[in-house]
């Protein structure tokens, strides 16, 4: 769960990836099965559902994935510093799909601003990238379209974004990058990606989340980059 702004610990989070559940050993007679005994098309302890993340580590620049990650609709993944979360950035722009729209979820000092920063300049933006903080958007030139990053941690109602041109925006950008969207609810363009980070010791716990077919598709292209 995302924490409020007014419930923000810059220092203190912890995110673990979820797990299947296990399945308690029961006795049944040949005639009753048991009713705890679980049906053919539930997960097996063995056999993750695919709606849950698949556990992986970013070192450096190299990703750690389990063999059913490639299949994952959604992956978590831990980014032991500041160099990872910038491969994580990289990776994300090389697998970026034509359009879509990402919506960037955690606390203040989770990591936000530096994994847009990472994507960006992944995608070529050159010169000083700025945290739309106080200007709530900053946008990118690009080749095929802009990009478009926004904060809306300031925002106290989405009626003010309509100050934004975000209908033009709609139209000429080929990547939205939200940080704090729940700000924004019911005016955003809604998400193809959703990322949660929250701080893990030195480090960052990262989430990717399917929310389209688009983005179960970058997911997938995601987990088969090298």
């Amino acid at each position: 769960m995302i924490s409020k702004p007014n419930e923000v610990s810059p220092d203190q989070c912890s995110a673990n990836g979820p797990s299947p559940n296990e399945l308690s050993p029961n006795e049944s007679s040949p005639d009753q099965p048991s009713q705890d005994e679980p049906s053919s098309d539930e997960p097996s302890p063995d056999q993750p559902s695919p709606d849950e993340p698949s556990a992986a580590v970013l070192s450096g620049s190299t990703l750690a994935l389990p063999a059913e990650a490639t299949q994952a609709a959604d992956i978590a993944i831990l980014l032991p510093d500041e160099a990872a979360t910038v491969a994580l950035g990289q990776r994300l722009a090389r697998t970026l799909p034509p359009r879509a729209v990402v919506h960037l979820h955690g606390d203040l000092g989770a990591g936000k601003t530096t994994l847009a920063r990472a994507l960006l300049r992944a995608l070529g933006v050159a010169g000083a990238i700025k945290s739309p903080t106080y200007t709530l958007v900053e946008r990118y030139p690009l080749e095929g379209g802009e990009v478009a990053h926004l904060d809306l941690y300031r925002i106290a109602d989405p009626e003010e974004l309509e100050f934004l041109g975000l209908d033009e925006l709609s139209d000429s950008a080929r990547l939205w990058l939200v940080e704090w969207p729940q700000q924004g609810a019911g005016v955003l363009p809604a998400p193809d990606l959703r990322i949660a980070l929250v701080v893990e010791g030195e480090g960052r716990g990262v989430e990717l989340k399917a929310q389209s077919p688009v983005g179960r598709d970058w997911i997938q292209q995601f987990n088969k980059s090298p």
